[in-house]
């Protein structure tokens, strides 16, 4: 009988102690997101915010999450790309404030750019939430389309000096660059101005060979047609509508002189390629020509500008 008992009771602490043992080390990701995705914005950083949940139970325990470098093999600038060939440039950090590279064991990574986190001994599943961010830099001037990258998120138990990986996941990045056709006047010289859609020329006293300048600057990330249309032509009518003065005004593109016929469209550019982020420029010259005595009054003339796909 004391045989038995003994050999039970041994039985019953051998299972019990493989139930401890088997809580010893146990962690799970979880809610990791399937895609980070954005609208892209020209001249703003797009922030992006991802968070996921590590859960733990057993023994105390220290850990780490680290994040791949995605298609660029590079943490230096990570790279979504597009189906047309294009890319987007973007990173990903801890926080926005802090601005942390986070990387993977491939670059030996310091403690600032890895997650870290631990938890307490519990019999219980345990969870703890953490964040990331991913940011696109403004000025940034892709084809329309969507960009995507794919990174790797690994859970490791330990310290970057003693670790064993965990679980792993992958998210997507996912970034829709929108359509852009955009037109801004502005002073000659001055940089693209998307607020800047209309301009006054203001002659003053109207002199033989008085000039006056506008720069219109188009950026588009698709092929364009920019065309104008003037009120009347090369010239300047007077405000009174009882009386049809006109005074002669040369017009010049780019420094050539060119013909406009009242409320006809003047093609500027035809079918253009696709410009820069600064845009391309177009430089408008309007000289009063040769007077001959027009009646004394305010003169004006309406130039409509049209940029559209072709």
């Amino acid at each position: 009988m004391t045989r038995r008992s003994r050999g039970f009771l041994l039985t019953i602490f051998l299972l019990h102690l493989g139930t401890v043992l088997g809580w010893s080390q146990q962690f799970q990701l979880q809610n990791v997101p399937n895609r980070i995705t954005g609208t892209y914005t020209l001249d703003a950083e797009l922030v992006l915010t991802g968070t996921f949940t590590v859960r733990h139970r057993g023994a105390a325990s220290d850990y780490f999450v680290t994040f791949s470098a995605g298609g660029s093999g590079s943490f230096e600038t990570r790279l979504a790309s597009g189906t047309g060939g294009g890319v987007l440039a973007y990173q990903i950090y801890d926080a926005a404030d802090t601005r942390n590279v986070l990387k993977d064991l491939s670059a030996n990574p310091t403690p600032q750019e890895v997650l870290r986190g631990s938890f307490p001994y519990d019999s219980g599943w345990t969870t703890q939430d953490l964040s990331f961010v991913v940011i696109l830099p403004p000025g940034q001037f892709p084809p329309a389309g969507t960009f995507t990258d794919t990174i790797n998120l690994t859970l490791y138990q330990g310290t970057l000096s003693s670790y064993t990986q965990k679980a792993q996941r992958s998210f997507q990045v996912r970034i829709t660059m929108p359509t852009v056709m955009e037109l801004s006047l502005v002073p000659p010289g001055s940089p693209f101005s998307a607020g800047s859609t209309a301009s006054t020329l203001d002659f003053g006293i109207l002199e033989e060979g008085k000039t006056r300048s506008v720069d219109v600057i188009v950026r588009s990330n698709q092929i364009y047609t920019l065309s104008l249309v003037s009120q009347y032509g090369n010239a300047l009518k007077i405000v009174d509508p009882t009386d049809t003065s006109t005074v002669p005004l040369r017009v010049t593109l780019n420094g050539t002189s060119i013909l406009l016929t009242p409320l006809q469209s003047y093609p500027v550019a035809s079918t253009a390629l696709p410009t820069v982020y600064a845009g391309v420029r177009y430089a408008f010259v309007f000289t009063v020509d040769t007077l001959d005595f027009p009646t004394a009054g305010d003169y004006s003339c309406l130039i409509t500008f049209t940029l559209q796909a072709p």
